[in-house]
C-alpha cells in the first residue's frame, strides 16, 4: 500500500502536483538562454567588425594615415643604365630614358639625370619618378647630298640626318643667291650623329654692304624678321636677367646703323626680366 501511495505522488508531482516549480525552472532556462544569444551575437558583431577593420586597414585606410616619405634622390650619372634598371635597390624608382649621341661617353652610360642628385622627392604609389640621359656613343651617319640646293631645305635634310648646322655665305657667278655651293665633311662622307656640318652658300655674284637695323625693345619674333628682311642672317638668341621688358631686345651683336656684309649673322639677348 505505502508503495503504491508513492508512485501515486510521484505520478501527481510529474502530471500536476510541482507544475509550478517546472514552469518556473523553464522560463529561467529561457531568459538565460536569450542572454546567451544575446551576448553571441554582440560578441559576433564585435569580431566582424574587428575583421572589417583589418581587412579595410591593410588595403585602403593604412595610406591614408600614413605619413608621407620622403627620399633623396642617389646619383645615376656616370653608372650603367642597364645595371641601373635591374638593381632590386631601385626597385621603387619609375625610370624615362632619354637618349643622346655623346662621343665622349660609352654607348649605355647615364649622362645626366632630372631630378639630380640630392634632390629630396616624395614617395608616391607608382614611384619615384625619375628621367635619365643615357649616352649612345658615337653614331656615324652618312652625310646627305645637298649641293645645289636651297640652304633651308639642305638645312632641314641635314638637321633630319642628325647633324647640327652652320653656314657661311660667299659670293658666287656661278651658284644661285642662297643655294649651296658645298659642305664640309662633304655628301656621301660619314660623320657622327650630332657634329656639325658647315655649309658654303651663295649669296650671289656680289655680296654688298647692309645696314644693320635698331633691335632695342623688338620681340624676339619681331626682331629675327627685321634681321632677315634687312638682307642679314640670324644666329641666335641669348637671355639674360636684365631691367628691360620682359621677353624684348635689350642687345645685339652689331650695333645699330652700322655695315655688315650681306647674309652675316647678328645674335639677339633678349630679357628674362629683372
Amino acid at each position: 500500500v505505502e508503495r503504491r501511495r508513492e508512485s501515486a505522488e510521484k505520478k501527481d508531482s510529474f502530471f500536476g502536483v510541482g507544475q509550478d516549480l517546472t514552469e518556473e525552472a523553464y522560463q529561467r532556462r529561457r531568459k538565460r538562454a536569450k542572454r546567451v544569444s544575446y551576448f553571441t551575437g554582440i560578441f559576433s558583431v564585435g569580431v566582424f567588425a574587428i575583421l572589417l577593420f583589418v581587412f579595410l586597414w591593410n588595403f585602403w585606410l593604412e595610406d591614408l594615415f600614413r605619413t608621407a616619405e620622403r627620399v633623396d634622390v642617389p646619383d645615376f650619372t656616370g653608372k650603367s643604365y642597364e645595371a641601373v634598371v635591374n638593381d632590386k635597390q631601385y626597385a621603387d624608382y619609375h625610370f624615362t630614358v632619354v637618349y643622346t649621341v655623346d662621343p665622349d661617353v660609352p654607348d649605355g652610360i647615364i649622362i645626366e639625370q632630372d631630378p639630380a642628385a640630392g634632390k629630396s622627392r616624395m614617395r608616391v604609389s607608382d614611384g619615384i619618378n625619375v628621367q635619365l640621359t643615357v649616352s649612345t656613343g658615337v653614331v656615324m651617319t652618312d652625310v646627305p647630298y645637298v649641293i645645289n640646293e636651297d640652304y633651308e631645305k639642305a638645312t632641314a635634310a641635314l638637321e633630319k640626318a642628325g647633324f647640327t648646322v652652320t653656314t657661311e655665305f660667299q659670293a658666287s657667278k656661278d651658284v644661285t643667291a642662297k643655294y649651296v655651293i658645298s659642305c664640309e665633311p662633304a655628301p656621301g662622307e660619314k660623320a657622327a650623329a650630332g657634329s656639325s656640318v658647315k655649309l658654303i652658300v651663295s649669296g650671289g655674284p656680289e655680296l654688298r654692304p647692309v645696314t644693320v637695323p635698331d633691335l632695342s625693345e623688338l620681340t624676339e619674333s619681331a626682331a629675327i624678321a627685321r634681321i632677315e628682311s634687312s638682307g642679314l642672317c640670324y644666329g641666335g638668341t641669348y637671355k639674360e636677367t636684365n631691367d628691360a621688358k620682359q621677353g624684348t631686345v635689350f642687345k645685339q651683336s652689331a650695333p645699330a646703323n652700322t655695315q655688315l656684309t650681306e647674309y652675316s649673322k647678328v645674335y639677339i639677348w633678349v630679357s628674362d626680366g629683372p
